[in-house]
Parts: C-alpha cells; sequence; structure tokens
C-alpha cells in the first residue's frame, strides 16, 4: 500500500509539471503575437506616407512654344510625403512625336540633391519646338527618378504644351461683308485661338477707313488660355462707293509686350438706303391731286356758264 500511494503521489506531482509547461508555452505564445502587431502597423502607416514626386504646375517663358524657336519649360516639382524627404532626383523630358527637343547646346535632364517633405521646387530645361510643326499642342513626357527610403522609385508624368506657327493668338478666320448701306451697321466676323498658358484681356480690333467713331475700335473680350473663341462685331460705313478697310489685331502679351497682326485689307461697296413712300404718304398725294382736278372741274363749269350767259344777252 505505501508503495502505491508514493507511486500516486509521484504521478500527480508529473501530471502537474506538465500542465504546468503547457501553460507557460501558451503564455509566451499570446505574448510574442502581440509583440508582432506594432511592426505591421508602424510598416502600413510608412507606406500611407510614402514619398511621391507630382507637378503642381507649369509654364513657358515665352507663354507659348513657336515652330523654329527655343524657349524655357519652367516646371513646379512637389514632394507629396509630410514626413520623407526625396533624394537624387534626375528629371528627364522626351517627347514621343519628337516634336519637341532640347535647344541646342542644352541636354534633356536636370538634377536635383534634395526635396524637403511637403516642398516645391522649381527647374528650368529650355527647349525647342521642330520646324514647319502645325499643330495647337504638342505632349511633353517627364521621366522622374529619385531615391527614398533607401528606394529607387520611377514614376512619368505626360503634359501638353501649347504650339504655334507665329503669333500667341492665332487669327483662324475673318470675315467682313461685301455689301453695305451707308449709315447702317456691317457684319464683321472673326475667329480667334489664344495659344498662350496666360489669359489676355485687352484684346481689339482696330478698324482704318472711312468708318464711324464707334466702329474705329472693337474690344473682342478677355481671350482664356488655350481657348478659341468666334465673334460677330458691327461696324458703320460712312461714305458711299467702293471703300476699303484695313483691320488690325492689337493686345499685350504676359511680358507687357504690345503686339500688333495686320489682318488685312477688304473692299465693301456700299450703297444709299433705298427710300419707300409709306401709305400715308400715297394716300396724301391722291388727296392732293384729287384736289387740284376738282377745282380745275370747278373753274371749267363757271367759265361755261359764263360764256353761256354772255351769248343769250
Amino acid at each position: 500500500m505505501k508503495q502505491l500511494s508514493l507511486y500516486i503521489k509521484l504521478s500527480t506531482i508529473c501530471l502537474f509539471v506538465i500542465v504546468s509547461c503547457f501553460s507557460i508555452n501558451s503564455l509566451v505564445v499570446f505574448a510574442t503575437e502581440t509583440n508582432e502587431i506594432t511592426p505591421t502597423e508602424t510598416e502600413n502607416s510608412n507606406k500611407n506616407d510614402a514619398p511621391v514626386v507630382e507637378i503642381t504646375g507649369y509654364r513657358l517663358e515665352d507663354d507659348v512654344l513657336k515652330a523654329g524657336k527655343d524657349t524655357a519649360f519652367i516646371l513646379n516639382i512637389h514632394n507629396a510625403s509630410k514626413s520623407s524627404e526625396i533624394r537624387n532626383l534626375v528629371v528627364s523630358i522626351t517627347s514621343l512625336t519628337k516634336a519637341i527637343l532640347p535647344a541646342y547646346g542644352s541636354n534633356n535632364q536636370a538634377y536635383i540633391d534634395k526635396i524637403k517633405p511637403d516642398e516645391t521646387v522649381e527647374i528650368t530645361l529650355p527647349i525647342t519646338l521642330m520646324s514647319g510643326y502645325e499643330g495647337d499642342y504638342a505632349d511633353l513626357q517627364c521621366e522622374f527618378s529619385y531615391l527614398a527610403k533607401s528606394t529607387t522609385i520611377r514614376n512619368t508624368i505626360v503634359v501638353s504644351v501649347p504650339t504655334m506657327g507665329n503669333s500667341i493668338v492665332d487669327v483662324r478666320s475673318i470675315e467682313v461683308s461685301p455689301h453695305a448701306t451707308l449709315g447702317s451697321k456691317t457684319l464683321l466676323c472673326i475667329n480667334l485661338m489664344n495659344h498662350a498658358t496666360s489669359n489676355i484681356t485687352d484684346a481689339c480690333l482696330v478698324v482704318k477707313g472711312n468708318v464711324s467713331s464707334d466702329s474705329k475700335v472693337i474690344k473682342v473680350g478677355t481671350l482664356y488660355a488655350g481657348k478659341g473663341y468666334s465673334e460677330d462685331c458691327q461696324i458703320t460705313l460712312t461714305e458711299l462707293g467702293a471703300q476699303e478697310i484695313g483691320i488690325t489685331l492689337k493686345y499685350t502679351d504676359s511680358n507687357g509686350g504690345k503686339v500688333e497682326t495686320d489682318l488685312g485689307t477688304f473692299s465693301i461697296n456700299v450703297e444709299e438706303e433705298e427710300v419707300k413712300e409709306d401709305d400715308n404718304g400715297t394716300l396724301q398725294v391722291s388727296f392732293r391731286l384729287f384736289g387740284v382736278l376738282l377745282a380745275a372741274a370747278g373753274v371749267a363749269a363757271a367759265a361755261y356758264v359764263a360764256f353761256q350767259y354772255v351769248m343769250k344777252r
């Protein structure tokens, strides 16, 4: 019995030890899983604030890129991250259609050592538009390569650059009625396109020739950047016969320069307005004629009565 009792005690002690070990292991596993949650949350938070290069604006030094001429392409680059900086940024520009090229003696890249969190920097790249280009816009691809948190990141953004052949405001068409009535308004239609990246607020048409004072300067109104307009204007001719008028477009560009574009000379045949009597006038003439005839008949009747009276005597 004593041996059986001793055996039972030993078995109980061993079972207690085994249960205790399992309990400790369970606690250790639970503690380990709890500690792994925190780094995961931090990692997700960092991903949400990853450095990202974005373009917040761009402009051309001369408002518009002219065929065969150089200008400066000015780009505003922003680090969208609130906490991480960007290093060793390389900006490369290319034209998929080969319409835009680096200006002579320049390359197509710019380098920035560092951009702080939420900072915007400005870079300038000299470019030129190939001769003979006839489009209103040309696409320019901007490629970015930079280092952020020991990781190299690349992204691409495409922008549209306004282009033109010879002027900031392109006159697509202008029409003047070839016939006019003296002293009456005559229609003048013009179609314009503002290729610039800024608005033009003082555009006007200057008309030279025998026109009324209020027809000598015609305000076109605000020409918004990158948009086209059709305007119907009116002029009044003050002389009869074959007349010629000259039309010039005037405006101020973004640099304060005065621009004048000769739109040509136009021939107009000016005639007098046809005079038409109204119904009242015709009725008055009829009454007058009737009165004259009636008076003549009265005179003739009186003369006849007098003649008959003399003959009877």
